[in-house]
């Protein structure tokens, strides 16, 4: 089922949630995920791809910028990690891809992680 994120409740219910290429609009992703993980059940797994703050990234950012009048909210890995830690995820895996350069990865940031335990 696909929802407007602006629409899910905590009594929503869901065993995943996938978003792509989105959340690099959303200013507080931190407490996005924690209102999404309230709706995902126990082992329900997030999944979602957004822009990865990087040198390269940075110009895409001035280009979106002058383009649409919007500011896309880059994350590094280890920021991400620490949002779904925080908001009750397990086993994250976060890598970067595309334009991926050594030692400073690439424009485009993939996350995954399971919700942890028993209630909400």
């Amino acid at each position: 089922m696909n929802r407007d994120i602006s629409d899910i409740t905590p009594a929503d219910q869901y065993d995943s949630v996938c978003a792509f290429s989105s959340f690099e609009y959303i200013t507080d992703l931190g407490n996005l995920i924690r209102n999404l993980s309230m709706s995902i059940r126990p082992g329900g797994i997030i999944y979602f791809t957004t822009a990865h703050r990087s040198f390269f990234r940075f110009f895409t950012q001035i280009g979106n910028a002058l383009r649409q009048g919007l500011w896309l909210h880059a994350r590094t890995k280890n920021e991400v990690r620490k949002i779904l830690s925080r908001s009750g995820f397990d086993g994250i895996s976060v890598s970067t891809h595309a334009m991926k350069w050594p030692l400073l990865g690439g424009i485009l940031l993939e996350a995954k992680a399971v919700k942890t335990g028993t209630g909400r």
